[in-house]
């Protein structure tokens, strides 16, 4: 179906780019190859993606980075979400016993694309306001409060208010982003108000039930060296769980994603998952045609997507029993 190609081509965003030789086979017991577009660069999830499947592949810049990557060989490959969500999605920062740093406080500078510089002086900051506490005898919510007072009278704030509405612009596209956001950092990050409304990714995916008829699925990118298969990604970020543990993500109600999520949205954690974790495999005891989620917890590499793009919110990513997980060693 179009929306699936659209999230597959969308998990290819996820995923790093390399070079020649990407279509080597992973063996791996009941599960094949599925190839995946990386030749573009990490976006937000609510573009409009159906352009660009439609021009997909082919292009100058296409011709480009051939030109570029042929010969490499593939080193590392890894996949990680970039919470850009900014400044109008940040969390309450602190509460009894803890602080909230970094990018799970959503201090990544959107346009930028960089996040380091604030994440260490958040750590600063946080520190302080950790040190305060100890001192006064508290670790409560009142205590730590002084990390939010500190973190509104710094540059992070600063740096962070002047971009808070940049990731919102480009909700009706790139070019009408591109000058919306030149607008607001002129403006001081303001365009006809203060705050535009930030919307969950998983909104943004298109249903299935009630469109036309679509035609032929688009042909997945060949083997050409811009492409690389899940699972061949999966092995070269050092991707090892314990087998049999209880699986770290957790799915609230699997019955929904044979049923309603198959109708409404075609079950797309198959598809924008980068290492092939959700799998919709036969189910012999549901009768003719039934399916059934399978989950290759072992697979995972913890880019958190799922837990962000599930258009159910039935998806919950927690820390594996083992501590297992990706082993980025090189990037």
């Amino acid at each position: 179906m179009a929306e699936q190609e659209t999230l597959e081509q969308h998990a290819g965003s996820l995923e790093r780019k390399g070079g020649k030789g990407f279509g080597a086979e992973i063996p791996a017991a009941g599960r094949g190859r599925e190839p995946v577009a990386v030749d573009r660069p990490v976006g937000g999830h609510d573009r409009d993606e159906r352009a660009a499947v439609a021009g997909e592949p082919g292009g100058a810049d296409r011709d480009t980075r051939q030109a570029v990557f042929s010969g490499g060989k593939l080193l590392q490959a890894g996949a990680k979400t970039v919470p850009e969500g900014g400044y109008w999605s940040q969390p309450r920062l602190h509460g009894d016993g803890f602080v909230i740093v970094g990018d799970a406080g959503s201090f990544l500078n959107a346009p930028r694309l960089k996040g380091i510089h604030t994440a260490i002086e958040s750590g600063k900051l946080a520190a302080e306001a950790i040190h305060r506490a100890l001192q006064s005898g508290s670790s409560d919510a009142q205590a730590l409060s002084g990390y939010g007072d500190l973190y509104r009278s710094s540059w992070v704030h600063r740096e962070l208010w002047s971009v808070r509405n940049v990731r919102q612009a480009f909700g009706a596209g790139f070019f009408p982003g591109v000058f919306r956001a030149g607008w607001m950092l002129l403006a001081g990050g303001k365009v006809f108000a203060d705050r535009l409304p930030v919307r969950p990714d998983h909104s943004h995916l298109e249903r299935l039930d009630g469109r036309p008829a679509s035609g032929p699925e688009p042909p997945l990118p060949s083997q050409d060296g811009l492409t690389i298969d899940k699972l061949t990604a999966v092995f070269h970020a050092g991707a090892i769980h314990e087998e049999n543990q209880p699986s770290h993500l957790v799915v609230a109600d699997t019955d929904l994603c044979r049923t309603r999520c198959a109708v409404e949205y075609g079950n797309p954690c198959q598809h924008f998952c980068p290492a092939r974790v959700y799998e919709m495999v036969d189910d012999p005891s549901g009768g003719p045609g039934a399916k059934k989620l399978h989950i290759n917890h072992s697979n995972c590499v913890h880019c958190k997507t799922c837990d962000i793009m599930d258009p159910y919110e039935i998806i919950t990513w927690k820390v594996p029993s083992d501590a297992g997980g990706p082993k980025y060693l090189g990037l």
